[in-house]
């Protein structure tokens, strides 16, 4: 009897054994093996949607910031630059400002407790930094520095766990800053491709944040190649990167020795801005100078008004009674004797035609001047007209007015 339940067991077990290997080589993707039969990890659940009328009616607070119109209060961002572009001095003068509640680059901040993680230096280099943006004000009691000197986690593998016990110890914290990403990037994944490996990493990273109702900046390097059409584009990585973010930033510069630069902004449900910034090296922060397009502007004023030969032309206007019919040969020519010889051009004339060219918009817009072009044989002349305005004027007597 005995025997027989020992062989019986021995069936049984055998029974068993083959039934999951058959349910092994049967196993549908997105299931595990459970009591002996496969069901879906993530069963499917019914999703519910909502009249698009009902929608309209439903308040949904509007999206707050921790820098105005710059960095949202909960989700991921990116300050992208290329290398020596002190971009860790606006990390930390924004983190300053976020600890404080103090305007950054003239937009308001929500002061929240501040986490910066300057993962490519020692303590000297974050200490020296606070103290020059500081410029001896007293330092905020809420912002929280972590350096390289610490062994810290990759994405994945111990970042998210070691911010978590940070925002334990400091419940204040609502802005998480690390600089740089690439410090705690994981190993790419064997047959993973860019896009993907991006989306995974800055993904698990938005994940985190929303979770934790914080908004984490991460400091990226941009491509050496710039593409003029979108800066964006100029983020190392794939489009995955853009894919994920909620708010893009990215320091741009014509030329690296260049004092000034444009700061561009986007992000989900935020306005695009252009600001134009430049790096004030004696208190070591960025300023903003305004709109990057009132500002060009404006500078092309400056230069149009500077031109010799723009003022030469204008000297010209005068003695002609407000006319003058020119060409580029015959602005040079005159710019010998007009001012004693102070205003002279020794440029070369293609080089003044394409800078008249430039300002015939702002001769209208700033001397109220027109300018029209023909052809006088080979040669293309300029002819300079300045609008009078006439001013008509009413003298009202009382019994004009019939009082």
């Amino acid at each position: 009897m005995a025997e027989e339940s020992k062989e019986y067991d021995e069936v049984r077990i055998d029974r068993a054994v083959q039934t999951v290997f058959e349910q092994g080589h049967n196993k549908q993707p997105g299931t595990v093996c459970d009591g002996g039969r496969f069901r879906p990890v993530n069963e499917v659940k019914p999703i519910h949607s909502i009249n698009a009328q009902d929608l309209l009616k439903e308040y949904i607070a509007p999206l707050e910031y921790l820098v105005d119109k710059i960095i949202p209060a909960v989700g991921l961002a990116m300050l992208g630059a290329p290398s020596k572009y002190y971009k860790s001095y606006m990390c930390v003068d924004m983190g300053l400002c976020v600890a404080e509640g103090v305007k950054f680059l003239g937009f308001d901040t929500k002061k929240s407790g501040v986490l910066y993680m300057d993962l490519e230096s020692t303590k000297r280099r974050p200490k020296t930094r606070i103290e020059q943006v500081l410029n001896g004000a007293k330092c905020p009691d809420n912002l929280h520095i972590v350096t390289a000197e610490q062994k810290v986690g990759k994405i994945g593998e111990g970042l998210e766990q070691q911010i978590e016990w940070q925002l334990q110890e400091f419940p204040d914290i609502g802005f998480v800053i690390i600089d740089v990403l690439k410090k705690v990037r994981p190993v790419q994944k064997r047959g993973q491709n860019d896009y993907d490996r991006d989306y995974e990493d800055l993904g698990r990273l938005k994940e985190f944040a929303d979770s934790r109702n914080i908004c984490i900046l991460v400091i990226h390097h941009t491509r050496k190649m710039k593409d003029p059409d979108d800066p964006f584009n100029e983020l190392a990585g794939s489009s995955g990167v853009m894919g994920v973010l909620d708010a893009a930033l990215v320091i741009s510069k014509k030329k690296r020795e260049d004092k000034d630069a444009k700061l561009y902004i986007t992000g989900r449900d935020m306005p695009e801005q252009v600001l134009a910034i430049e790096f004030n090296k004696s208190i070591f922060r960025w300023e903003n100078l305004g709109d990057s397009e009132s500002v060009e502007h404006n500078r092309q004023i400056n230069k149009y008004r500077n031109s010799k030969a723009v003022q030469v032309i204008k000297r010209l206007i005068e003695q002609g009674n407000g006319e003058l019919a020119a060409s580029v040969d015959d602005i040079i020519q005159a710019s010998n004797w007009i001012g004693g010889g102070v205003l002279k051009i020794f440029d070369d004339p293609s080089v003044v035609g394409r800078e008249i060219s430039s300002y015939l918009d702002l001769f209208k817009e700033v001397d109220n001047i027109d300018v029209t072009q023909k052809r006088s044989g080979n040669k293309r002349v300029y002819v300079y007209k300045r609008t009078v305005t006439t001013v008509t004027t009413v003298t009202c007597t009382q019994q004009s007015l019939n009082l």
